[in-house]
């Protein structure tokens, strides 16, 4: 009884720490990508002690575990992706765009669980880790899509494991290159778009 004691209130302590962190943050970096996914974390942490609340019943609630350790996953990937970044890459248009997909999906999940959350009584206490989501913005995924096009290493990282010859995927990334006035982008155009006969 002593040691459940001492565990609820240490459990207790540390949601009002991550509340206390939630509301009055410490910025510990400029970069506005690596702040959303700490304020993530401390969220992901608060919403943890919450279902650890359910004790047994969690194997009930098979949703609610499952939606939990999809957020930890993309809160693993979007740490990788910053540690990968820092290291090796200092070009962050990649890291971002992966990185706010993530968030994305782990802020949706997020809110699915609270809206879900079966203890009705401490379910407002949820209420102020819910988000409010970001959609994708189109100039950012175009962006991002004129510097896959033109890196030449990440291309070949993408095409390593892909088979593609006499694809179509060989043929885009060949008139990705050509000349849009040339007879050759023209006719190449043509054989990408056309739609073969039915042969009986």
């Amino acid at each position: 009884m002593i040691e459940f004691k001492n565990n609820f209130n240490n459990l207790l302590k540390n949601i009002i720490s991550n509340y206390f962190q939630l509301f009055n943050p410490h910025k510990s970096s400029k970069d506005d990508i690596i702040l959303r996914v700490e304020r993530m974390t401390i969220k992901f942490s608060i919403l943890s002690n919450f279902i650890a609340l359910l004790g047994g019943k969690i194997k009930q609630k098979q949703m609610i575990s499952g939606n939990m350790a999809d957020i930890l996953s993309n809160l693993y990937l979007s740490y990788s992706l910053i540690w990968y970044h820092y290291h090796f890459d200092k070009n962050n248009i990649l890291r971002d765009e992966c990185i706010n997909y993530l968030m994305q999906d782990a802020e949706y999940k997020m809110n699915l669980i609270i809206s879900n959350y079966p203890i009705s009584t401490l379910k407002p206490l949820l209420y102020p880790i819910k988000n409010n989501i970001k959609y994708t913005n189109f100039e950012d995924k175009n962006k991002l899509y004129n510097y896959i096009l033109n890196n030449e290493e990440l291309n070949s990282v993408f095409t390593k494991d892909i088979y593609y010859v006499n694809t179509v995927l060989e043929k885009l990334e060949k008139i990705s290159k050509m000349n849009k006035t040339s007879e050759e982008y023209k006719k190449l155009y043509q054989d990408i778009i056309k739609v073969d006969e039915y042969k009986c």
